[in-house]
């Protein structure tokens, strides 16, 4: 393997001697290697606040959630400790 001016070369020693032909993934790098490849990581001002406004109202929205489950926890909780009571009341006969 050798990194020059042409870019990275891969020699397979074996190919050289007509024993093994180069592989289809090294024939599939050369490939995509020949073409141009367009990387873009701008992000315009607009998506950006979207981005972030959408990631508050998700993490807003999560705290929501768990404060409210706690609340039902609590209830639910309170209900079937009064259920519990009632059930309770009616074996004794009371």
């Amino acid at each position: 393997m050798t990194i020059g001016e042409h870019g990275i070369e891969v020699v397979d020693e074996k190919a050289e001697d007509g024993a093994v032909s180069p592989s289809r993934v090294v024939r599939g790098a050369e490939r995509v290697a020949g073409s141009a490849i367009e990387i873009s990581t701008d992000m315009d001002e607009e998506s950006r606040m979207t981005q972030a406004a959408l990631g508050l109202a998700m993490v807003v929205g999560g705290i929501l959630l768990f404060l409210l489950s706690i609340v039902i926890t609590r209830y639910a909780g309170l209900g079937a400790k009064r259920y519990l009571q009632m059930n309770m009341a009616l074996l004794r006969g009371g």
